[in-house]
């Protein structure tokens, strides 16, 4: 390994220079300050909530400052990707010892009776599982086996990511639209990254997806959603009523008030034509595409 100097180690890496807001760029790069604040600009927005622990949030803000490190090396967006992933492990653990207040109880299959399992570290509970460590004698046999011990209520649990989201959505502790197929989508990337195959770089974007995604899904295991997030329910459109006044036939369409405030207008400004256009858009107001006003009901005035 050559060893390199200050000058050396802060200087951008010409990659990430070619990525700005609008995407690729083949024919420029943009000018130091510029690059530097799109690497943390992608980012910047993803903030994780106070109700989260403050070692899942410490962990996660490494993710966000390795983006800005992507500046001047541009494989540690690919290490930002990966890393999102294992935040949202570590956030799951977390979030299943705070459930059970570091008391997790445990099932024994031959007799059914119900112990609790004193963990405030999840490595502890994951021994276990394994038939290791202190508590060793709760070890999780397959499920077809008649003795071990199970976790009460979830028989299929065995401590991988896989199960604590299956734990955190059967529980209710993660819900969400498409929350099963988010949970399936980060497990799998998790084991990719996890356990790699070959060497991998990823653009800028992908690792602002990542980490946008991992704080979505943190923030939800403590009840915080992210509006228009993967998560977030599907809002019904509203739909607003309009009208288009044209007064004559040479004249432009002109906009009036939403359809309700149509008594407003003065007598003598009610000749010509009126549609009334439907926005499905809350808070915008309808377009004009031609000079035929298409897609508008229209109506007498």
């Amino acid at each position: 390994m050559r060893l390199k100097t200050v000058a050396e180690l802060s200087q951008r890496d010409e990659r990430t220079a070619r990525f700005t807001g609008l995407g690729l760029m083949t024919d420029r790069i943009t000018t130091p300050e510029a690059g530097a604040r799109y690497a943390q600009e992608i980012v910047a927005p993803y903030d994780l909530d106070d109700a989260v622990p403050a070692d899942v949030r410490d962990y996660y803000e490494t993710c966000r400052s390795l983006c800005a490190q992507g500046y001047f090396q541009y494989e540690a967006f690919a290490v930002a990707f990966d890393r999102a992933y294992l935040a949202v492990e570590l956030a799951l653990k977390r979030r299943f010892l705070e459930h059970h207040r570091g008391r997790v109880p445990m099932e024994e299959r031959a007799t059914g009776r119900v112990e609790s399992l004193p963990v405030e570290d999840y490595a502890l509970l994951d021994q276990a599982l394994r038939g290791r460590g202190p508590y060793a004698r709760f070890r999780r046999f397959a499920r077809s086996a008649t003795d071990g011990w199970i976790l009460h209520g979830h028989p299929d649990f065995d401590g991988s990511m896989r199960a604590l989201f299956r734990w955190a959505i059967t529980t209710g502790v993660l819900t969400g639209r498409r929350v099963a197929v988010v949970a399936d989508a980060v497990t799998a990337l998790r084991n990719l990254g996890a356990h790699p195959t070959s060497h991998h770089v990823v653009m800028p974007l992908h690792a602002a997806d990542a980490i946008r995604t991992a704080a979505e899904v943190i923030n939800r295991l403590w009840g915080v959603e992210t509006p228009g997030g993967d998560l977030a329910p599907v809002q019904p459109p509203r739909v607003g009523l309009y009208s288009l006044h044209k007064p004559q036939e040479d004249v432009p369409f002109t906009l009036a008030n939403p359809a309700e405030d149509l008594d407003r207008v003065p007598p003598e400004e009610r000749a010509g034509r009126w549609w009334l256009p439907c926005c499905s858009a809350p808070g915008t107001r309808p377009r004009i595409s031609g000079p035929s006003g298409r897609g508008a009901r229209r109506c007498s005035a």
